[in-house]
């Protein structure tokens, strides 16, 4: 398969924060309007989206995100070997600044970064972003969903980002190394990242993550990758003091004719300091497989399988009642015109304890 788009914490905001998105969102704006030299180059995108969702039942506080309007503001900008790249999330609940670095990429395509990335566990981080209309799908699998949406593993951390790539027989290896402040765990049952607009939000340890990706240079798009983390989790959980995190895993893309296939496997160990001095080890696997087939130019259909094995009765895992531990999904996205996609989902889903069916629309786009 070919397309072009495969490359929350929830916050009360005061009058400051929404302040300092609205600056955001205008510098994003202004090299674009005001870019004088040709040795600058700058892309504002908007993508909106709205969803609408039914359940075949209550769900209550542990169900995703419903029915909701968003709309994220990306934005990217290079001048010579400098880059800058910013991108903000604004919805009914949530204004917050997901991404906000600068760097510096060499002629020989070494890169340094500084700044609130995606990090480079899995897959999807890094091929995708906040946009819904970039994904074939409407949701994320759950194992890397963001921290709002029940992730239990960060998809975004604060600090130094090293990456580059090497070609070894007419592949390119690339690397990515990761150094930065991770999220705490949070006693709202949902983990909180580094917040660069309130430095007060939450306490943050220690995140190393690094990734590995491999594929040929007559097709970028067939790649396959590993990956790792340790990272340092404070916890205002109840009776949880610290949560030292390890996560292994691996992915792979694979397309034959019009059939793609996406797959990931996860290993996570939590080591728990819990108060009193007592200390906890747990570890579960996650794994899922996502065949997409594209039928023509309008029409692709997909599927997803997610399954975790000893998750259930992982102690970290049940202070995060919103993770999804299963899920069985099919879908089709439905291309129209002018960047615009439709998405019709239906999934049977378990989380913390109790199991319920979907069905969700999705409207998205990436506005010129």
């Amino acid at each position: 398969m070919r397309r072009p788009h495969d490359d929350l914490t929830p916050s009360c905001f005061g009058r400051r924060q929404r302040a300092w998105v609205t600056v955001m969102v205008l510098s994003m704006l202004l090299p674009t309007l005001s870019a004088a030299s040709s040795a600058f180059q700058g892309e504002f995108i908007p993508f909106p989206q709205v969803t609408l969702h039914s359940y075949n039942q209550d769900a209550g506080a542990a169900q995703q995100h419903g029915s909701e309007a968003m709309v994220d503001f990306f934005y990217t900008a290079k001048y010579q070997e400098w880059r800058m790249l910013g991108e903000a999330v604004v919805s009914d609940d949530e204004r917050e600044l997901e991404r906000f670095t600068v760097g510096r990429v060499t002629p020989g395509g070494s890169q340094a970064w500084l700044g609130r990335y995606h990090t480079a566990l899995g897959q999807w981080n890094h091929k995708f972003h906040h946009g819904g209309y970039l994904q074939t799908t409407i949701h994320r699998p759950g194992i890397i969903e963001f921290e709002d949406d029940g992730g239990v593993i960060p998809a975004h951390a604060t600090g130094i980002t090293l990456a580059g790539n090497q070609e070894l027989n007419n592949r390119i290896v690339g690397y990515t190394l990761e150094f930065g402040l991770g999220p705490g765990l949070g006693g709202q049952g949902v983990l909180i990242p580094f917040n660069l607009l309130d430095f007060s939000d939450g306490e943050h340890d220690l995140s190393v993550t690094a990734k590995l990706t491999s594929y040929s240079e007559d097709d970028p798009f067939d790649d396959s990758g590993v990956f790792a983390g340790h990272i340092t989790i404070p916890s205002q959980a109840a009776n949880i003091h610290e949560v030292q995190q390890t996560v292994l895993g691996a992915y792979t893309n694979y397309a034959i004719g019009p059939t793609l296939l996406r797959a990931s496997g996860f290993y996570v160990a939590n080591a728990l300091k819990l108060l009193g001095g007592a200390d906890k080890d747990e570890s579960f696997t996650y794994a899922y497989v996502e065949p997409e087939y594209t039928y023509n130019t309008i029409w692709t259909y997909y599927g997803r399988w997610e399954k975790s094995f000893g998750a259930k009765d992982d102690l970290y895992i049940q202070q995060i009642p919103s993770f999804i531990i299963n899920r069985v999904l099919i879908g089709a996205r439905y291309q129209m015109n002018g960047s615009q996609a439709l998405k019709f989902e239906l999934a049977h889903l378990e989380q913390y304890g109790q199991r319920f069916s979907a069905m969700e629309v999705q409207w998205s786009a990436a506005l010129p």
